[in-house]
């Protein structure tokens, strides 16, 4: 193709160096849902934390 068109010839090893150079990877974006990280359930997660934390002091280990 490369050859055809500009009457010059590459080598597969200068091809594949190139597109490595400017390859890049298409990741999948996802929405996060409002309900995530709301007020209400930060501080649920908050009291969540506290309790296990205190039932750990409990704890021997």
């Amino acid at each position: 193709m490369v050859l055809d068109e500009f009457n010059v010839l590459l080598s597969e090893d200068t091809i594949s160096r190139h597109i490595v150079g400017i390859c890049f990877a298409v990741k999948q974006t996802r929405g996060e849902p409002t309900t995530c990280n709301n007020e209400v359930n930060k501080e649920k997660r908050k009291i969540l934390a506290e309790v296990l934390i205190s039932h750990n002091e409990r704890v021997i280990w």
